[in-house]
């Protein structure tokens, strides 16, 4: 029988009115609802399942995500530049330190009546044993990019052979004012470059902060490896070759991990997403007070830290003269985090077999503000007093940013939030203030020497207290 589109003679005709009406109530979405037969009928079911899988072929067909849809190449290009200048700012900041520390060499040097480079050639070979030539080219041009990997946590590596034999040394000091030079430039050039961008969605903003850490880790990890010094020693009748590079596992993954964070938070304030995540929303209503509670720690380290270290400052400059005191940038971080944790009556370290170096000949020593009268009685009482005003200080951050309502009292994790954050700050002290060494190989005679000085292991303890 010819359907109702065609005329007796089975030839097409154009649909009438009566046409119009059937069509659409086959096909709109209320036409099961409309027509109870319809629901019944196998070729209608079979008719609009095909229609639905076509459109839903054609929307999800080769298309991006709806987050990637809205990225522009400025959207690329800027973490990108925003990489690269974190690690440039990381080599100006070890620049700037070298500089400052050359200058206090020179000044120690014309109270001494000596040149500088030969000041510094004679700390090196009293080090090493080796004589060498800093004034060289090849040391200016890899220098400064050894020391800026130093600023991932990695040792400084002193690598030497010699007739079919070698020997390494090696020391971790962590330069963390590169690394804030790093971070405030890349979250400077982040923040500058995509003040007319718009970010659409979270996950776009951590796109793109992901792109910005995976360059400065590249371009770190290549150019520190371009730039290894490679040096040949005359030592007797023959001649040692030298490396000295900070090529290490953690440089690429602790980078990362830095501009990351330093461009999201650059970023954050471009989100067009005002509606936080549910992973955030969830945190905040399991445990309130969550993220607001790294407020009140910046607070305490930012008060203790700005006077314990101007008056670390003046004691280097009283006690150690110019060069002590202008080479402040190298050590100065460190040396604040340690007094932080020593006035917050935890303990220092150290440990390790190195018997020529600290005469730490296998075990470990504990060292408190007060032990063998090292600190004077009323450095020790200004220290306790600092750490209490800073604790003060914390705890009125604390209580203006806490959400004071009735979940605080409703959820019993809520009060055991700033507890635990500071016991996982004890923890991670553990590794972010740990200096060592080592040295193999005959660098110290027949056997291989570590030396290691870091927070004692119950300082996450002292901090959850």
């Amino acid at each position: 029988m010819p359907s109702s589109a065609h005329d007796l003679a089975g030839e097409a005709r154009e649909p009438g009115p009566d046409d119009t009406e059937e069509l659409s109530a086959t096909t709109s979405p209320g036409a099961a609802r409309r027509d109870p037969g319809a629901q019944h009928d196998p070729g209608v079911q079979q008719n609009a399942g095909a229609q639905h899988d076509a459109a839903t072929a054609r929307g999800s067909g080769h298309r991006p995500p709806a987050a990637l849809s809205t990225m522009t190449a400025r959207h690329w290009w800027v973490p990108v530049l925003a990489g690269v200048g974190g690690y440039v700012g990381t080599v100006v900041g070890i620049v700037i330190a070298l500089m400052l520390s050359v200058l206090g060499l020179a000044l120690q040097g014309d109270s001494d009546g000596g040149s500088t480079t030969d000041r510094l050639n004679d700390e090196i070979s009293s080090a090493t044993g080796l004589d060498t030539d800093t004034s060289g080219l090849r040391w200016i041009l890899s220098v400064p990019f050894q020391l800026a990997a130093m600023a991932a946590l990695v040792p400084l590596r002193l690598i030497l052979s010699f007739g079919g034999e070698g020997a390494s040394a090696g020391i971790t000091v962590p330069q963390y004012f590169a690394l804030a030079c790093g971070v405030l430039t890349a979250w400077l050039i982040a923040r500058k470059l995509s003040t007319r961008m718009r970010v659409e969605t979270r996950g776009v903003q951590w796109l793109m902060a992901a792109v910005s850490g995976l360059t400065w880790a590249a371009l770190a990890l290549v150019v520190t490896a371009l730039t290894v010094l490679r040096l040949d020693v005359p030592f007797f009748a023959s001649d040692i070759r030298v490396r000295l590079t900070a090529l290490g596992g953690g440089l690429f993954p602790v980078l990362f991990l830095v501009g990351l964070l330093s461009v999201a938070a650059a970023l954050n304030v471009r989100s067009t997403q005002v509606s936080p995540g549910r992973i955030v929303v969830g945190a905040e209503r399991s445990t309130p007070g969550v993220l607001q509670v790294l407020r009140p720690i910046a607070v305490q380290f930012a008060v203790f830290g700005t006077v314990a270290g101007l008056g670390l400052l003046v004691y280097a400059f009283v006690e150690g003269g110019a060069p002590a005191g202008f080479s402040a940038l190298f050590w100065l971080p460190i040396a604040v985090g340690w007094l932080f944790v020593l006035s917050l009556l935890s303990a220092l370290t150290a440990g390790g077999a190195a018997t020529s170096l600290t005469g730490l000949t296998g075990r470990s020593d504990a060292f408190y503000l007060w032990s063998e009268g090292t600190v004077p009685v009323w450095a020790v009482v200004l220290c306790l007093l600092l750490a209490l005003v800073s604790a003060v200080c914390a705890a009125i951050t604390w209580a203006h940013v806490r959400p004071l309502d009735e979940r605080v009292a409703r959820t019993p994790l809520a009060w055991a939030v700033l507890p635990v954050t500071y016991f996982l700050l004890g923890l991670l002290a553990l590794w972010l203030l740990r200096v060592g060494g080592y040295a193999s190989g005959g660098m110290v005679g027949s056997s291989d020497a570590v030396f290691s000085l870091r927070p004692a292991g119950w300082t996450c303890l002292v901090f959850l207290v």
